[in-house]
């Protein structure tokens, strides 16, 4: 998709804390320990030189160790609002424009990013036809379109995202009604 269209009214850069970087990366180092010590035993089991597989799938998993350390610098939740529409996207994917004929109403709220969205990213729930982007919080603006979707979009600053969704659709509720 194209990159966003029209003056901004409201920008937002939500990263991922500290404490979901850390996961991804011990998560990795165990992943990486544990093909390290299956690697060494399995080279102790033989009388000539490791194949060059066997050396290539050991050094894989340091790969996934600088990935996993550099792709939560990458990822990061991007929304704006724009005199075009409402663009959000978790970089570094395509952005999402939501035109604002297509919203319904909006609101500033709270939310159980694990219960309400499945987690933090960006998450899509087939049954309740939620989509949401989220990096940290629990707070954000709920929106519901025009063909019974419906978005949860988190933010630092949720009342402000609103009343900017407001001035886009050109009602002075914050709360969309």
């Amino acid at each position: 998709m194209t990159p966003p269209e029209g003056s901004a009214l409201y920008e937002e850069k939500q990263h991922f804390g500290w404490s979901i970087m850390a996961m991804a990366v011990v998560g990795v180092l165990v992943v990486t320990v544990v093909a390290a010590v299956l690697t060494i035993k399995r080279a102790g089991q033989g009388s000539g030189p490791m194949p060059t597989g066997v050396i290539l799938m050991s050094l894989a998993p340091f790969g996934l160790v600088i990935a996993a350390t550099l792709l939560p610098l990458l990822l990061r939740v991007e929304t704006q609002v724009r005199t075009r529409g409402l663009y959000v996207r978790l970089m570094p994917f395509p952005w999402r424009h939501v035109p604002a004929s297509e919203i319904t109403t909006h609101e500033a709220t709270s939310f159980r990013p694990l219960r309400d969205c499945g987690g933090y990213g960006m998450h899509k729930n087939f049954l309740t036809k939620t989509t949401s982007y989220n990096a940290r919080g629990n707070r954000g603006v709920r929106i519901e379109l025009t063909d019974g979707k419906r978005l949860i979009i988190g933010s630092q600053t949720p009342d402000r995202l609103a009343r900017a969704i407001s001035q886009l659709r050109g009602s002075d509720a914050a709360t969309g009604q």
